[in-house]
């Protein structure tokens, strides 16, 4: 009997062959839970302004056991909250929610260091209108610095992903508007500055899938009319900016929540360019909202994005099959 002669496998052939075989699912993935706007409310005094309007409603408290049974039973590679995991941004309810994200990532098999969070304009409410000169934001002294740019190998594959602070500064902003100028938030100048900073030792690197995380809207809803008085109130001010941006840096893939409507859509600015998928979440937890839901994602880098949506009821959580995307990915 001879001995076959020795096969060499060449990579990108085999990613070509999965690509026109619609066989991505036996490629290993990178699996993401995607939650957002959980609205904790943990004091009792502010549990008292829940009544006022839908707006200042803090969580579901039943729905906390149901997403960490279905999470758990996902077993994902990494944990993402976009911002809003308070709704006044009070000490309590923020360490209540960073409780909750461990808990929830000690009981799925997800480290601490690939839980990652960002703030939301309702988890700096309180500093907004009652700033202490020289004082940490309490977002800031709960959860820490923000991280700018963390990197990862997952399932073979190389993972850089990148957080921003959307909120607004409130020196020269404080108003009594803030419900809506907060709404729109903004990537300020030194954000940009901290993520080129960031991205410097890995920009050249191709095999990096790239993720960026921002609470408020980098695009329109759609299918939403818009205020009362017809202006659009939640859509970044720089928004456009930031996902030209987003692009031109080599992104793949930009993770949102803010206006409690989970969309995701494929976006490009320039045609030489590979497309960016923007994905925004749900409210997890939000008491009294039309949905709860919350987002998982299959990455197979190089090959696909895969969205999954999981929605509440009083059964618990359970995929939205009708909801399900997936997004096949350019490798120009």
């Amino acid at each position: 009997m001879t001995t076959p002669p020795h096969i060499t496998v060449n990579v990108a052939d085999s990613l070509a062959a999965y690509r026109e075989s619609d066989a991505t699912a036996a490629l290993p993935s990178i699996k993401i839970v995607h939650l957002s706007d959980m609205h904790f409310v943990s004091s009792r005094f502010w549990k008292r302004l829940e009544t006022l309007y839908e707006g200042v409603r803090g969580h579901n408290p039943n729905t906390l056991p149901a997403l960490e049974c279905e999470i758990a039973s996902l077993k994902p590679d990494i944990l993402i909250a976009t911002g809003d995991q308070t709704t006044f941004g009070d000490k309590p309810s923020l360490k209540a929610a960073k409780e909750f994200l461990l808990q929830l990532g000690g009981k799925s098999g997800v480290p601490e260091e690939r839980i990652y969070w960002i703030p939301g304009n309702h988890d700096v409410l309180l500093n907004y209108y009652s700033p202490i000169p020289g004082l940490r934001r309490n977002y800031d002294q709960v959860y820490g610095d923000l991280r700018i740019a963390d990197s990862c190998v997952i399932a073979g594959s190389k993972l850089a992903i990148f957080s921003f602070d959307s909120t607004l500064d409130r020196k020269g902003q404080r108003s009594l508007l803030w419900p809506i100028v907060g709404s729109r938030g903004r990537v300020s100048p030194r954000s940009f500055n901290s993520f080129n900073d960031g991205l410097k030792p890995i920009e050249a690197d191709r095999d990096y899938f790239k993720i960026a995380l921002i609470h408020h809207h980098p695009l329109p809803i759609p299918f939403k009319s818009g205020s009362a008085i017809g202006l659009e109130l939640t859509t970044m001010f720089n928004g456009g900016t930031f996902i030209a941006h987003m692009q031109e840096s080599g992104m793949n893939l930009i993770l949102h929540g803010h206006e409690h409507q989970p969309y995701s859509c494929r976006y490009c600015y320039e045609p030489e360019g590979n497309d960016i998928i923007v994905v925004a979440a749900g409210t997890a937890c939000q008491n009294g909202s039309k949905q709860n839901s919350f987002n998982y994602l299959e990455v197979v880098p190089k090959v696909s994005v895969t969205i999954r949506q999981y929605a509440y009821s009083e059964a618990g959580f359970r995929i939205d099959r009708g909801a399900t995307k997936t997004f096949r990915l350019a490798t120009t």
